[in-house]
């Protein structure tokens, strides 16, 4: 499980399993609403997923479904804030 802390929003992101194989559950602790846009990006720089979320705050849950047909291997989550920054990255790792 990756566990990340943005000190300057004081949000937290969780991200589980990992690894994964055909879904990712994201839970995002937010201090305040805020849109953001999430990519699961592939060690090629490719964005093979992408959502928009508009959070609330308190605690927000989505979940990644049909990620089965995703290659094996390493992947980027970013959560994007409405400026354009990440106010999260972490790594996570796709198996068969």
């Amino acid at each position: 499980m990756q566990l990340l802390n943005n000190t300057t929003m004081n949000t937290q992101l969780t991200a589980r399993p990992n690894p994964f194989i055909n879904s990712l559950t994201l839970e995002i602790n937010s201090q305040a609403d805020q849109h953001g846009i999430v990519r699961l990006v592939d060690g090629q720089g490719k964005i093979v997923r992408m959502i928009s979320w508009n959070l609330k705050r308190g605690l927000n849950i989505t979940t990644l479904t049909n990620l089965k047909r995703l290659a094996d291997g390493l992947y980027f989550l970013d959560v994007v804030d409405s400026n354009g920054e990440i106010i999260h990255k972490t790594k996570l790792v796709k198996e068969l």
